[in-house]
């Protein structure tokens, strides 16, 4: 017996690895138990395969390559669907850690408990305009591309003191000289990590600088305490911090 089907309304995302918008649809009840799942993860591994299933439900744009999308777009799409599925908006909580003194005349938390209010389609994302491209020297530069969660299950095989050097290999899209333009798609990982090896400090800072300031979901927010009128500033940052 064919049962009814319901139709969903479809809402177009703007993310940073392309021009065309992504179209998307809210969640369902499938997608809730997977999102349950993602809240009950011991680890953010877990938690983000949890989110990146979600999103590859929910995308319907056959286009977009949800397997290999960037970290910021995850980021991102996941916003989007969960405002248009939960609600736009929702509260997280914080204690109020200023020093105040307790009734035994020693310094303690304050520990009121703060609510704040988060607005899901409207978190900005800071260095969306950051450079992908680096010169290394007069004859040579990378072009970089930023992390994705192919990345980041490539790096749960690699030993913690290679993690650093592994990110900056596994972030580059091209590398070119005078001559010739090599992608790094069509190159070994360990052909990428002996490029890297082989960098000098300084040239390697640059590589390291991208990485570090890769774009980013984050929220400056503030709330001043009802107990004891201390003024919090709370920086919210990432899937962690908005998986509310």
């Amino acid at each position: 017996m064919k049962l009814p089907q319901i139709s969903y309304p479809t809402y177009e995302v703007k993310v940073l690895s392309r021009k065309k918008p992504v179209e998307i649809r809210p969640f369902t009840v499938r997608e809730e138990k997977l999102m349950l799942m993602a809240h009950e993860a011991k680890d953010i591994e877990s938690t983000i395969r949890s989110i990146k299933q979600i999103i590859q439900n929910c995308v319907l744009d056959p286009e977009y390559d949800v397997a290999n999308m960037a970290m910021i777009d995850m980021e991102v799409l996941f916003l989007h669907l969960r405002a248009h599925s939960v609600g736009e908006r929702d509260k997280t909580y914080f204690k109020c850690t200023n020093q105040v003194e307790g009734t035994n005349g020693m310094l303690q938390d304050c520990g009121m408990l703060l609510d704040v209010e988060i607005d899901f389609l409207h978190i900005p994302v800071i260095n969306a305009d950051l450079d992908k491209t680096i010169q290394l020297t007069d004859k040579i530069g990378v072009v970089m591309k930023y992390p994705s969660f192919t990345l980041i299950e490539k790096l749960a095989e690699i030993q913690p003191e290679d993690v650093e050097y592994s990110v900056a290999a596994l972030c580059l899209e091209k590398i070119y000289d005078e001559n010739s333009v090599y992608e790094a798609k069509d190159c070994t990982y360990e052909e990428l990590i002996a490029f890297v090896d082989q960098l000098p400090g300084d040239k390697y800072e640059k590589i390291k600088k991208f990485i570090d300031n890769v774009p980013k979901t984050s929220l400056n927010t503030t709330k001043d305490c009802v107990k004891c009128g201390f003024h919090h500033v709370f920086k919210l940052e990432g899937l962690d911090d908005f998986f509310v």
